[in-house]
Formats: structure tokens, sequence, C-alpha cells
């Protein structure tokens, strides 16, 4: 009965231990997902947050690079930049990859265009918190408002001129150093500031809030391996108790039986029937038992054979 007990203790252990694991183990790869998906939000946030910096970096360069050279490609460049920003345009595919470096270079594509869609609504599909949106809403504002600058001076290269309401419609002689002047200012380079200060900003906030949730993801994780050190640490006491158990008290006694009844079936087999089995208890295969009898009525067939 002891025995049993004891089977009945590994069995339920070993089936608990081993449901507990499974359990764990999902939950380890649900948390695995969520890590995952975590790293990825913060990667696509930063890619996200860099494009609105390299955007306006591109408008710099190719507004400055047309009112040098007074070549239209570089201001249709601008527009294009501004209209793929806002939704206007396609947007190219790996837009975040080298883009306008190969187009200001021979104007070819480097990649097919993909679907239009804004960077603001980019920047809401991320999930941003409110203080990352407030920044990236004003640094995005003041870069509107350095594109008022910058097409001041495109228009200037062109002899068209603000009228006091925002349109360029008074006509006169192009004003080539007005517009260099216009775009190689101190008050240009403050307004670059106005808008690379909040991405900053953002990208600190950013890195606080996304850094956080990685780490919590990463704790669960270690938490979960631990636990599953634990368990398997169980599981082989478990097997280690059960295999004792039968070696002690399987093994041993049909290690055991044998011995005995090779010794009674040689003496048989020779016609040794003057044999005598002690008397044994039945053990888990009755085996000895089995043979004890079949000697015993061989004997008394003998005797009566012999009468």
């Amino acid at each position: 009965m002891k025995i049993k007990k004891l089977f009945i203790i590994v069995f339920f252990g070993v089936t608990i231990t081993s449901v507990v694991m499974v359990i764990i183990i999902y939950m380890m790869l649900q948390n695995h997902k969520a890590l995952t998906d975590s790293e990825k939000i913060r990667f696509q946030s930063y890619q996200r947050a860099d494009e609105l910096r390299q955007s306006s970096d591109d408008l710099t360069r190719l507004a400055r690079t047309y009112v040098v050279t007074g070549d239209p490609k570089y201001e249709k460049m601008y527009w294009d930049v501004l209209a793929i920003r806002n939704g206007e345009l396609p947007r190219p595919l790996l837009y975040e990859k080298i883009y306008w470096d190969y187009m200001t270079n021979d104007g070819k594509k480097p990649r097919p265009d993909g679907k239009p869609i804004p960077l603001q609504k980019m920047f809401e599909q991320l999930g941003f918190s409110e203080d990352e949106f407030v920044k990236l809403k004003e640094s995005q504002a003041n870069s509107d408002g350095l594109v008022w600058i910058e097409t001041i001076a495109m228009n200037a290269m062109k002899g068209l001129f603000d009228d006091g309401k925002g349109n360029f419609t008074i006509k006169g002689e192009p004003d080539y150093n007005m517009a260099r002047r216009l775009m190689y200012s101190k008050d240009y380079h403050k307004e670059k500031v106005r808008i690379m200060k909040p991405i900053d900003d953002f990208f600190t906030l950013l890195d606080n809030r996304t850094k956080s949730s990685v780490e919590k993801y990463s704790s669960i994780s270690n938490t979960y391996f631990v636990l599953l050190i634990i368990l398997s640490s169980i599981l082989i006491a478990f097997a280690v108790i059960g295999y004792s158990t039968i070696n002690k008290n399987v093994l041993r006694r049909l290690g055991g039986e044998p011995s005995e009844i090779e010794k009674i079936t040689k003496k048989v087999a020779v016609g040794d029937l003057d044999i005598k089995v002690e008397d044994v208890k039945e053990s888990a295969t009755g085996v000895l038992a089995s043979v004890r009898t079949m000697v015993e009525t061989l004997s008394k067939m003998a005797n009566v054979a012999n009468s």
C-alpha cells in the first residue's frame, strides 16, 4: 500500500508539474511576443520621428540648392517632400532609407511608390503618448513655419513677391540676393533649432516610455525562465523518486526470481524432483510460487508412477 501511494503521489506530482510547465511556457511565448512588439514599436517610433527631422533637412537642402542654382527640378522635389509628408502624394516604399540623395543625383526613384499616408497619421498608429504628440505637433508646426520663409525665397528667385495676403501675385525682377539671404541668415538657423528642439525632447520622452515597457517584459521573461528551472528541477526529483521506487520494489524483485527459478528448472530438466522449494509469499509476478506448485505436482505424479 505504501508503494502504491508513493506511485500515486509521483504520478500526480509529475502530471501537475508538467501542466504548470506547459502553462508557463505558453505565457512565456505570449510575453515574448509582447516584448517583440514593444521593441518593434520602439524602433518604428524612432524611424517616424527621425523622418520628420529628415524631411525638414531635405526641405532645407532642396530650397538652398534651388536658390543657388535656379534649377526648377529642386523646387519640384521640395514640394514633393512636403506632399509626401502630408499624404498628398504616394509614400515611397522603405522611405526611411536613402531616397532624396538618389533623386537629386539623377532624378530616378530608387524604389517604387506605396500608398499615400500622412506622417501625422503614422504617428497616431504607433500610439504615442499625449506629451509625445505635443512635441511632434510643435515640431511640425515650426517646420511649416520655416516652409513659409523657404517659399518666399524660392518665389523671389522667380520675381514673385507676397501681396500681403499670402499670395505671390506681385511680379518684379528676380531677387537672388534676397532669396539667398533668407536661406542662409542667422534667423533661418534659429528657425531650424525651433524645429529640432521638440524632436529632441520627443526622443527623450519616447526613450523613457519604450525603454520602461521593454524592461518590464524582459523582467517578466526572466521570472518565467526561473520558474521553468524550478519546475524542471521538481520534475527531475519526481523522476528520481519514481525510478528509485521501481528499482527497489519491482526491478530487484523481478531480478531475484529468475535466479531461484533457474536453479529449480535445471534440476527438473535432469529428472531430479527431490528438491524442496522454500515457502514464499506471493510476489509481484507470482512466478516463483507457480514454479513451486509445478514441482510439487510433478513430484506427486512421479511417486504415483513409482508405486
